[in-house]
Formats: C-alpha cells, structure tokens, sequence
C-alpha cells in the first residue's frame, strides 16, 4: 500500500487548547505551530526566552488567525512554581486546556559515568524528568476538575531504551520520563486523559 503523501491534512484539534513546553526553537517550535495549523483554539508557547518565544508567538498569528497564542516565560529546571503560573496562565487565556506538551528538555553538556558532575545530573533531572512530572500534575488538576477529556504528550528519546555512554544523565532522564508516562497513563484514563511518549531518534 502506498504511503499517504507528506501533505495530508492533520489530525482536527478544533475546539482545544495546547500547552507546549520547550516551543522557542526546535521541535517544541514545530509542534506548537502544527497545532495552531491542526485547528487549535489556543496555543501557549513556553519557554526561557521571551524574543524567541515572541517571534514563534508572531509565526502562529500569521499562519494561523484564529488561533489564541500566547508566549508563558520561564526556566523549567527553577520546579514547581513555573509549572504553575504557566497553568494560571493557560487558565487565564483558555479557561482551560485540552492538550500538554511535555517538549523542553537539555541534552547538552555530554558526560560519561566518569566525568558527569552531580550538578549535570541535577540539571538533566530537573528539566527533562522532574518538570514534565510538575507540569503534567498541575495541567491534569485544571483538566479533571472541569471533566475535560485530553492528553498529554511527553517527547521522549530512543536513548530511555539505554543510550550511548557519553550521554548517561540524558539517557537516564529520558528511561525516567518513559515510566513516569505509564504510570500517569494508568492513573489518568479513568478521567479519559490519555498520556503517550514519542522516542525521537537523532533530530
């Protein structure tokens, strides 16, 4: 059977709105614009550079009128009170979401077991494995309690399955990110709040 082509039209995400973390630059960019071009109501961008997190704000404006985007600023690494006033936010301009985005994550500086830091391993931790747990606890709170049915995201990497040595903080964040989505999912389904991981290779 031949593959459908590249330009079929998206799945509908008319009627709801998107939280994506990490949307300044990268694959958080792009997932936030495919959204607002898949027929979300809403959109907010976060991430740690306001003119970036502007200028992809202005992107999904021009591309997409009808779509309420926004830009949420913040480091996720600084824990849970990120997590939170970009749920105000979101609450703010939305009345509530349907969707998160668990995209913003480090992989960068590298290190083996012999010479990662325990501060590199802090700063993998925190923004890849413990801010998609903050956010993913704090979104799902605004969506049970207004009984909406939606989803969450979580962008992994094919690392979690076990990475090359050179980036073992990484790997291991990604391999704690993986069980975190299947116990969130079993959690959740009841509220009919999907929770998924997507293991990217290279990109």
């Amino acid at each position: 059977v031949p593959a459908p082509p590249l330009s079929r039209t998206l799945a509908g995400l008319e009627g709801r709105a998107i939280v994506v973390t990490g949307a300044t630059s990268g694959l958080g960019k792009c997932i936030a614009i495919q959204c607002a071009k898949a027929g979300a109501r809403g959109v907010l961008v976060c991430g740690r550079s306001a003119e970036r997190g502007m200028a992809v704000v202005d992107e999904i404006r021009s591309l997409a009128p009808g779509c309420l985007c926004d830009f949420s600023q913040g480091d996720l690494a600084e824990g849970d009170a990120v997590a939170r006033a970009t749920v105000a936010k979101a609450v703010a301009l939305f009345g509530t979401v349907e969707g998160l985005v668990n995209s913003a994550a480090v992989c960068f500086p590298r290190g083996t077991l012999a010479d990662t830091t325990p501060e590199l391993w802090d700063k993998m931790m925190k923004t890849n494995l413990t801010a998609p747990f903050l956010f993913t606890k704090a979104f799902t709170e605004v969506m049970k309690a207004a009984r909406v049915r939606g989803a969450v995201v979580n962008i992994g990497s094919c690392a979690a399955h076990g990475g090359a040595p050179f980036i073992l903080a990484y790997s291991c964040s990604k391999g704690g990110l993986a069980i975190l989505t299947k116990n969130n999912a079993q959690e959740l389904r009841g509220h009919g709040i999907r929770v998924n991981q997507v293991n990217m290779g290279w990109c």
